[in-house]
């Protein structure tokens, strides 16, 4: 008897965090010119500096998120910032994140995605939500990101 109870808690606590253990994908962005239908969101990350041979060059991401008619597009971009003058040099590069799979594995309707509580953890990593479900993108830097959900 005893060793079915221990058995009983070992299975369950095993599938309690199994249940809960995050999940994670890598989204895939695609480098376009920015050009957005409408703004209904704009969230710029901390500082953040490279160094590149002798120079360091300070810069920030920005994520926007565009909505068409009712659906959400996610933008991440990348500028530099004019180390001398503190303001914009414009922008390095813009993409697109691919967020069809994510709403797939989700569960969730494109016309309920709803893109909104944007934080950043890094200069370099974030979370909102999306459809009611928080979600971590990792090194936004990268052409395919990585994304957490739990």
């Amino acid at each position: 008897m005893k060793r079915l109870i221990i058995l009983f808690v070992i299975t369950g606590t095993f599938l309690f965090y199994s249940a809960r253990a995050e999940e994670v994908l890598m989204l895939q962005t695609t480098k376009m010119v920015p050009k957005y239908e409408l703004i209904s969101n704009i969230s710029l990350g901390p500082f953040g500096e490279e160094i590149k041979g002798e120079t360091e060059i300070t810069y920030r991401y920005r994520v926007v998120i565009s909505t068409f008619e009712i659906y959400d597009d996610l933008f991440i971009e990348k500028f530099k910032i004019n180390n001398e003058e503190g303001i914009p040099d414009g922008i390095d590069w813009s993409r697109m994140l691919d967020l069809k799979p994510l709403l797939k594995k989700l569960k969730i309707s494109t016309e309920h995605q709803n893109i909104s509580k944007i934080e950043w953890l890094s200069p370099t990593s974030l979370r909102f939500r999306l459809g009611g479900k928080l979600i971590v993108l990792e090194d936004i830097r990268q052409l395919n990101i990585r994304a957490k959900t739990n």
